[in-house]
């Protein structure tokens, strides 16, 4: 056979399987609230079978209201089997005895792995994209993001602002992780380098420049609440929220990153 012969029979068949699997998925179900928001982020609501049940709080209704409108579903295999859907969105923790029954369901299953920095959430947003025939959306979300990047660089200040996130039981993020990355990208850093946790006596020594409020659960009553308005705090630390997307590696968090870098230059000067 000619090597014309060859290569005209390899596009052929390179052709083949481009049309066979050109059609776009229609029923598509997502079993973790980051795979939710990406969906929702690049999918018409027409094509999208169940979100979870947290697809329907507060912070993903303010960017995706469509999803009260989407059923939704509590990540068991049984909820799979009832809607039939041709493809499945699952996060990396999907329980091994789920997964297995999910195989055994017919619907393509896309694992889709967490996001903790901007380079992960280019490739998490076109993994996405690619499975659900939407590319272009893809590349329109990735460039948003890469915009707000460039103008987060363009805004950092000449010194680092030390920031600590408290309202989490004591829990204080490092540098590493979603929100380091949100911390560098604005020209921000943690009062510490790896993940701890801090009383209020050691928030105090610790002596940041503001204390940050994820606002996923805002205004919720809890038993860390007394901690969070100690008096010692409030006097001392200005307090800002952000956006946290329930700590998912998802385009807007840019966007976010951009809101409490303004917030952080105007509450806390030079």
């Amino acid at each position: 056979m000619s090597v014309f012969r060859r290569s005209f029979k390899a596009i052929v068949v390179a052709a083949a399987a481009l049309l066979c699997g050109a059609a776009a998925p229609q029923r598509i179900m997502s079993l973790n609230i980051c795979t939710d928001q990406l969906l929702l982020a690049l999918a018409p609501e027409k094509r999208i079978a169940s979100l979870t049940f947290l697809a329907r709080e507060k912070q993903p209704l303010r960017y995706w209201p469509q999803a009260a409108r989407i059923p939704v579903n509590y990540g068991s295999a049984e909820d799979v089997l009832a809607v039939r859907p041709d493809l499945v969105l699952t996060g990396p923790f999907q329980p091994a005895l789920t997964r297995q029954l999910l195989e055994r369901s017919g619907a393509k299953i896309v694992q889709v792995p967490l996001a903790e920095n901007f380079a992960q959430i280019r490739s998490v947003t076109r993994q996405v994209a690619f499975a659900l025939h939407a590319e272009a959306r893809g590349e329109v979300l990735v460039a948003q993001m890469d915009e707000d990047l460039r103008a987060l660089a363009k805004a950092r200040p000449a010194r680092p602002i030390r920031v600590a996130q408290w309202g989490n039981g004591g829990y204080v993020p490092g540098q590493s992780g979603l929100f380091g990355a949100m911390l560098t990208a604005m020209g921000a850093q943690s009062i510490t380098a790896n993940d701890g946790y801090y009383d209020v006596e050691g928030l105090l020594a610790g002596n940041p420049d503001a204390l940050i409020f994820s606002d996923a659960y805002a205004g919720m009553p809890t038993l860390r609440a007394d901690q969070d308005s100690h008096p010692a705090l409030a006097r001392r630390y200005p307090r800002l929220s952000y956006a946290s997307f329930y700590g998912c590696g998802v385009p807007q968090v840019a966007g976010a990153a951009r809101k409490l870098q303004a917030d952080l230059r105007q509450a806390v000067r030079p």
